[in-house]
């Protein structure tokens, strides 16, 4: 019984010194107007409005989600998702280890975590919260009336995941997201707990991105590894390891040399007023191609989308469809700068890159390095589409390799097998003997490694 009181007591401490700005990397002062962008998602501000939503949410999940969390046998590789994207990365992974203990919050994972003590476990650490509140300045004020909530959050998060971590004692955890506050928790947790952890990477990253704070990191390519070195010296091992969730989709990439459906997808920070001149420009070519309209997964504005579509006379795909499986069916895609251009290019389908809103971002680097056609016209586009009817490229596909490193090696649609390989070797903690990998040179910033 002393040694739990020390083990709270330690705890609790840590605790009380958590940077909780940090933690939710997305509101940081450089990082915060780049979030406002999104149209969807992101919360009402107002300090007040945040302290009663967090309220809200801890009754609702008093109610709605369970409050115990039984003991699991130690040694298992712990998998946290919390949303459906994080959830299809993950989900192959620990479908093919052996001890896997799938958890997760808001329904996702297959063992939920009692969110609910999250909640009562921040109550005591309100003053906390105003103190950095009233001290904060500038965009470090600002942030607070979007994630006030968030950050008074994340010290009861941090609590019940060590509560977590202690009932489970797993040898690895694995996750799917480096930089929002449930994600950065778990890893900074695992670390106090001396539990290594892994990032396997389930979307394209920007610049704006945290350095890696993990044991190993599972990147996809190249740029990836690039941007994360730009970040600051890491201790992480980085491995390229490919795209293991297009595996299952590899024998579908498509060889069809017609170009007959057209792929138009819509982002959170898109809304039906930008897609409109877009829309009524290609609805006079529907003689000539088929379309199909795809909101982002976790667009909540599906009924607004859905309605666009039916107008058009457009197909509609919804978030029940996986992005590799919808692309598999589309010859090209119109998309604003989001990482299914990306997804696209893999499944060599073209990729046209419309400036929904006239600001000419590139986050990712798909038009500076040439993965995309770029365009802020709606006839432009169809312009196009008729020069790709009469001369479709046979190989897109090759232009993503600095995005997905297995492409064109024997490696190609296995990355999934990488994966698997190298979670067992952390396992088995022979983090020294990588025999089939070889050091890449990026500098001294950070360790990457590629499969020989």
């Amino acid at each position: 019984m002393l040694e739990f009181f020390r083990w709270v007591f330690n705890v609790v401490k840590i605790a009380i010194s958590l940077d909780v700005a940090d933690l939710s990397y997305l509101y940081v002062p450089h990082n915060l107007e780049y979030t406002l962008l999104s149209r969807v998602g992101v919360p009402r501000p107002g300090v007040f409005f945040r302290i009663g939503s967090f309220i809200w949410r801890m009754f609702y999940v008093l109610w709605k989600r369970p409050l115990s969390f039984k003991k699991h046998p130690p040694n298992s590789v712990l998998f946290f998702a919390k949303t459906n994207n994080q959830e299809r990365a993950l989900r192959t992974l620990a479908d093919n280890i052996s001890h896997p203990l799938f958890v997760g919050v808001d329904g996702f994972g297959t063992k939920q975590l009692p969110v609910f003590w999250a909640y009562f476990f921040s109550i005591p650490f309100l003053p906390c919260v105003c103190f950095k509140f009233f001290k904060a300045k500038g965009a470090e004020r600002k942030a607070f009336s979007y994630v006030f909530d968030f950050y008074w959050l994340s010290y009861g998060v941090y609590i019940l995941v060590r509560q977590v971590l202690r009932k489970t004692n797993p040898d690895l955890i694995v996750l799917a997201n480096d930089h929002v506050m449930w994600t950065r928790v778990f890893i900074l947790a695992a670390r106090d707990a001396d539990i290594p952890t892994v990032y396997i990477q389930h979307a394209s990253v920007t610049e704006r991105f945290p350095p890696l704070t993990v044991d190993y990191a599972l990147l996809e390519g190249k740029d990836t590894a690039e941007k994360y070195a730009t970040r600051g010296k890491s201790k992480t091992k980085a491995f390229l390891i490919g795209i293991p969730r297009l595996d299952q989709y590899f024998s579908k990439i498509n060889y069809d040399h017609s170009l007959q459906t057209i792929g138009v997808c819509v982002g959170l920070q898109n809304t039906p007023e930008q897609l409109e001149p877009l829309c009524r420009a290609l609805q006079q070519h529907t003689s000539t191609f088929k379309f199909v309209l795809r909101p982002h997964p976790a667009d909540p504005r599906k009924e607004a989308w859905q309605k666009i579509a039916s107008e058009a006379n457009w197909q509609f795909s919804n978030n029940a469809e996986d992005a590799f499986q919808y692309l598999s069916r589309v010859d090209a895609i119109v998309s604003g700068d989001s990482n299914i251009l990306l997804e696209a290019v893999l499944m060599n389908v073209n990729a046209i890159c419309y400036d929904f809103s006239g600001e000419n971002l590139d986050w990712y680097g798909f038009q500076k390095h040439g993965l995309v056609e770029y365009f802020s016209e709606p006839n432009s586009i169809v312009q196009y589409l008729y020069e790709l009817l009469d001369s479709l490229p046979s190989d897109v596909r090759n232009k993503a390799k600095r995005y997905c490193s297995t492409i064109n090696t024997k490696y190609d649609g296995c990355s999934q097998e990488l994966a698997v390989e190298l979670i067992n070797q952390f396992v088995n903690r022979n983090s020294g003997s990588f025999e089939d990998w070889q050091l890449i040179d990026l500098g001294n910033y950070l360790s990457v490694y590629e499969p020989v």
